[in-house]
């Protein structure tokens, strides 16, 4: 036992072996579990001496451990037992550091301490030994009889129940700076005038369409009910069948009308909304927008799904169901080479369930809303939604109305507007009929979700995530 290296090599061990015991305290990698649910989606914890991590949290955090609510709530015979287990392990350490020291001291202390002093090395060595075994047996004991188990289990089905809502929230926030448009484009809102002659109505959103692309318009909407006067009067008398599609042009002179403007002037065509009849059920009509592509093809039909039923005493009764059938499905239309379109009509932009949908599951680069408040909700509320809701989801949002005309049994608030994901208003019409134009491009949008980044603020552990939507609502 005299030789240096005999003493050397038991130290190079030995302080391996402190290197392991100091670091099995500062990390979390005592207990390890996980679980994969039906979906395959895996869920993991990691327990040490001081704290525990998860990728429940996003980004992976680590916390205190146990936690003052676990002692607190039920776990006071475990908590007290793993403060021993870490009361045992420093103890240990602070032993570790006193073997080394001897180690040092015999080492140094020439042939003689070599000769005698192995045996109080040994004894050291012995005293860690029975330390750490001690410390190993309080953790299997522990988990032999569920106690870990048992302060595990609450969190365990916590991750489960929150599980979906934290995958949503990561793949939202790692693509929430993601382009959604492909490219820049002008999107034109036309504030037509609309009279009681269908043709004349045709005939005008044409005009209209073709002066908006002449101006570089790529995306074209139009306002709601530009074929007709808006009114429950009206809806039955001016109502086109679409289906099957595509329907006759006797059947739906509207719907050939609006193939035709976007064929001719190759552009992405929101054509506002139309009354329909329904194909199946006598009396039963909706309102509809219909787009359709540059080639003139129909990409999507939305039947508006919130009617508009107010009673405002004073200013404004209006039932919209006296005469309409809501529709029950999301509109994201796929624009080719930009991206993806978001379209409703009219009262659907006070239901924010609708955007968040359709901007943060449908990724969406625009809300576009054919509408036609009043005299009485749009000084109100027309900007302050159209605000709201491109801030809420970031993105773009268009409000298209029909231009204001005081001799009709409706008066049309107008001021068709574009706001910008910041909620800028970038242009806006007065009451009278125009066109107005805005380009639309990714890095402002990109810029405002870097800037105010929401999509990874969001706390779907506190509160659902209502952009989940229906799967058979889109």
């Amino acid at each position: 036992m005299t030789r240096v290296s005999v003493y050397a090599s038991a130290l190079a061990a030995f302080v391996a072996a402190t290197a392991m015991l100091v670091a099995s305290i500062a990390t979390p990698n005592w207990i390890s579990y996980s679980v994969t649910t039906a979906k395959g989606d895996q869920i993991g914890k990691n327990i040490g001496l001081h704290k525990s991590c998860s990728n429940l949290d996003f980004p992976p955090q680590c916390h205190e451990y146990p936690t003052g609510e676990m002692c607190e709530n039920g776990s006071r015979y475990f908590c007290s037992l793993w403060r021993t287990v870490g009361f045992m392990a420093s103890l240990a350490t602070i032993l570790c550091l006193a073997c080394l020291t001897c180690f040092l001291v015999v080492m140094r202390g020439g042939k003689y301490k070599r000769e005698t002093g192995w045996p109080f090395v040994a004894g050291m060595l012995s005293v860690v030994a029975v330390v750490e075994l001690v410390l190993i047996s309080m953790v299997a004991y522990l988990f032999d009889h569920d106690v870990l188990s048992f302060t595990m289990l609450p969190t365990l089905h916590r991750a489960i129940s929150i599980l979906p809502r934290i995958v949503s929230f990561r793949t939202m926030s790692s693509s929430s700076n993601a382009s959604v448009l492909q490219q820049s484009v002008k999107l034109a809102c036309i504030q037509q005038h609309v009279n009681s002659d269908k043709d004349s109505n045709l005939r005008r959103a044409s005009q209209l369409v073709s002066q908006a692309a002449s101006a570089g318009a790529k995306i074209v909407v139009l306002p709601e009910c530009f074929n007709s006067p808006y009114g429950c009067g009206n809806f039955p008398r001016f109502a086109e069948t679409l289906l099957p599609s595509p329907p006759p042009r006797e059947q739906s002179p509207s719907f050939h009308a609006l193939s035709a403007m976007a064929s001719e002037n190759r552009v992405f065509l929101v054509g506002g909304s139309i009354p329909e009849r329904d194909a199946e059920v006598d009396g039963r009509f909706y309102n509809t927008c219909l787009t359709f592509g540059p080639d003139g093809g129909l990409l999507d039909a939305f039947r508006k799904i919130h009617l508009f039923d107010i009673d405002i005493p004073g200013k404004i009764t209006f039932r919209e169901s006296d005469v309409l059938s809501p529709g029950n499905k999301i509109s994201l239309v796929r624009l080719e080479g930009y991206g993806t379109l978001a379209v409703a009509i009219c009262y659907d932009i006070r239901f924010p369930e609708l955007a968040a949908i359709a901007a943060r599951k449908g990724g969406a680069f625009a809300l576009v809303y054919p509408g036609s408040f009043n005299l009485t909700t749009g000084p109100l509320h027309w900007e302050l939604l159209a605000r709201s809701r491109a801030v809420d989801n970031q993105i773009y949002v268009a409000m298209c109305s029909p231009a204001r005309d005081m001799t009709a049994g409706y008066h049309s608030w107008g001021h068709s507007m574009i706001v910008d994901p910041m909620a800028r208003i970038l242009a806006e019409a007065e009451e009278g009929e125009d066109v107005i134009f805005s380009d639309l491009s990714d890095e402002l949008i990109v810029e405002t979700r870097r800037n105010i980044p929401l999509a990874s603020q969001r706390r779907f552990d506190v509160y659902p995530d209502v952009s989940k939507g229906g799967d058979d609502t889109v």
